[in-house]
């Protein structure tokens, strides 16, 4: 069932906002659903915006209201759905995004204003093309969405801005109009034309409608090509909501207005879940069927390899170091270069095979093609040697253009949608203060400590037999990654005692090394994907890229709480990674705090976690609220 914040038929809806209740019941509800307050900008948002609802929906009795309704799998809300039926009395949805705003500019990119928000500038969605996803979006997901009649507007109830009716958002608008003071009467019209019927019984059949299952980008990716060949149809298979529709449409907008001699350079920072490699692939994807010279690249074996196997092209995923030659020419060598898990780029291409180009591999990523567009993640670093940043990039770029373009990707797909359960993760590790302190149920994802390492295995597994591939375990790098025997059998590396005298076992992934693996073990690049990859424990090289609905972590000794100091500490002396030996003890606790959070923010429903250490078990645990 969906989740909303309020609804209401108009009566109730009009008591409330009159009797100044409806503002605190969001309030209370907000804090249920999220378990943090809201921020001061937002209730300003809910009054003013309830305020100028009521005015225009009075004596509308058959409509029924919902306000803050979440998009499934996803942080997005609509700020209010309504419901009746049309003169024909077939069942209507009108989507109703509110806008206070005052004073609009220009923005830097043709999908976005400029909006004046208290004493400063904001660069936000244009209302129509926001309104558009949270459509597209429904249609796509719930199935009652599609046997209704549903529609996005929106509506400007402060103010008249000529600038948000400009020609280039011409068509968009026509699709998805905008209201403002001037045209109020037009919106009232358009909201008595679903006046008709009950609209209680539609907010029921819409709210407890079929919700497709969250689609993963792998089994996605993989379930189109085994039904068609054809990757060009992929494009269609996710919609795009907020600021992924900015950075998707400036892409293609740009290249449309590039002049022979000119580059441009877009970089798209965001974390777990925000839709980063989607949005790589739709792009890969429409570009070719445009008829432009494209190449994805990533510095991940595990992400390229597994693409590479189920689109069945190698030549369209390359690595970072794959251009060292064509950096070398004057002149771009293809149109598009899409530079996916950026932060993982390094300061040069040279291998033992190659020394590399003359340029660092951040400016080889930028000569070789006319537009280079990075997706990253700064907190997803996790060897020494891995450099992306947004400003790195930033500053190379500016040497060849100044068309350059950044972008945040802010709203979550992963963890059930939960922003809450990543701010969360976040603030648990220390890497960034979010102000969410307390995991709690209402994010959405069940996370849960267990005892015994055998237990969390079985667990796993259970969940990996009910759906096939749907679960993985993974650990921290702490036992030694040996070859396997010579068998192919795997040697069972990882050995936990517990519970005075009980002993878990477990292989690694398939280490590399040339040789026939014994049957039923995928090598270490095709762990993630390969249904056989459940019997191995996975690390942070092998998931980093992907997703399951369930993970399961081993969390090691490596990055332990000291309860003592309040502080994380790591300890590389119980680190069998060689990454990170002989780096600085601060440099080591970055890439520690950075590898955890990569590996508890791989499950979509669940997170299951073995602590070795007992001190961080007792503070994760003092980090959660009782239900």
């Amino acid at each position: 069932m969906l989740r909303y914040l309020y609804a209401n038929d108009v009566k109730g809806f009009l008591e409330a906002v009159n009797s100044k209740n409806y503002v605190e019941i969001l309030k209370d509800r907000f804090l249920g659903e999220t378990g943090y307050f809201p921020s001061q900008s937002e209730v300003n948002s809910w009054k003013g915006s309830s305020e100028a609802l009521a005015d225009l929906i009075k004596g509308l009795n058959n409509i029924y209201i919902a306000a803050e309704v979440f998009l499934p799998y996803s942080s997005s809300r609509a700020d209010y759905v309504l419901f009746g039926k049309n003169e024909k009395g077939k069942d209507a949805v009108v989507v109703l995004e509110m806008k206070g705003w005052t004073e609009v500019k220009p923005s830097f990119a043709d999908d976005y204003v400029k909006v004046k928000m208290g004493s400063e500038w904001e660069d936000l969605l244009h209302p129509s093309v926001q309104v558009k996803g949270y459509v597209e979006y429904f249609k796509d997901l719930i199935d009652f969405a599609n046997q209704a009649d549903i529609t996005g507007v929106s509506y400007l109830y402060n103010a008249r801005i000529d600038y948000l009716y400009d020609e280039k958002f011409s068509s968009v608008l026509r699709s998805y109009p905008l209201f403002d003071v001037d045209t109020r009467d037009k919106l009232r019209e358009l909201l008595e034309g679903i006046n008709y019927g009950d609209g209680y019984e539609v907010f029921q059949r819409f709210m407890t409608s079929r919700i497709a299952p969250q689609k993963g980008l792998i089994e996605e990716l993989d379930k189109t090509l085994n039904n068609s060949k054809n990757f060009e149809i992929f494009k269609d298979k996710f919609v795009l909501l907020d600021d992924q529709i900015a950075v998707y449409d400036t892409v293609l907008n740009e290249l449309q207005k590039l002049k022979d001699n000119e580059r441009v350079v877009i970089i798209v920072e965001g974390g777990p879940g925000t839709g980063k490699s989607v949005i790589a692939l739709k792009l890969m994807v429409d570009l070719l069927k445009k008829g432009y010279t494209v190449f994805h690249a990533t510095g991940s074996k595990a992400f390229t390899t597994t693409l590479r196997k189920i689109v069945g092209n190698k030549a369209l995923f390359k690595y970072f170091n794959s251009f060292t030659n064509e950096a070398e020419k004057d002149s771009p060598s293809f149109h598009v270069l899409i530079a996916d898990e950026a932060h993982r780029i390094r300061k040069r291409s040279g291998t033992r095979f190659s020394k590399g180009s003359k340029y660092s591999q951040t400016e080889e990523l930028i000569r070789v093609a006319k537009a280079s567009v990075f997706f990253l993640d700064p907190y997803q670093r996790v060897r020494p040697e891995e450099i992306g940043d947004a400003n790195l990039i930033e500053s190379v770029a500016k040497k060849y253009t100044n068309k350059i373009y950044k972008f945040k990707l802010r709203t979550q797909f992963r963890s059930n949608g939960s922003k809450e359960y990543i701010d969360w993760i976040d603030n648990l590790l220390d890497i960034r203060k979010t102000g969410i302190e307390y995991y709690s149920s209402s994010f959405g994802v069940e996370f849960k400590i267990f005892d015994d390492p055998e237990s969390l295995r079985q667990d796993i597994m259970k969940k990996n037999s009910r759906e096939p591939n749907s679960a993985r375990l993974v650990a921290g790098f702490c036992w030694e990654w040996n070859e396997p025997n010579p068998d192919g059998t795997l040697p069972e590396d990882i050995v936990i005692s517990y519970d005075n005298g009980k002993v878990f076992k477990a292989t690694w992934e398939a280490k590399d090394t040339g040789k026939k693996l014994a049957k039923g073990v995928p090598p270490a690049a095709l762990w993630a994907y390969d249904p056989r990859g459940v019997s191995q424990v996975g690390s942070i090289y092998t998931i980093q890229g992907f997703e399951f609905d369930y993970v399961g972590v081993i969390w090691c000794n490596d990055l332990v709480y000291n309860r003592e100091k309040g502080v994380w500490e790591a300890h590389p002396e119980n680190s069998a990674d060689p990454a990170i030996k002989g780096k600085s003890q601060s440099q080591v606790l970055e890439l520690l705090k950075n590898t955890y959070r990569v590996l508890l923010t791989r499950g979509r429903k669940g997170v299951y976690v073995y602590f070795l250490d007992e001190d961080t078990r007792k503070f994760v645990e003092s980090k959660i609220k009782n239900s």
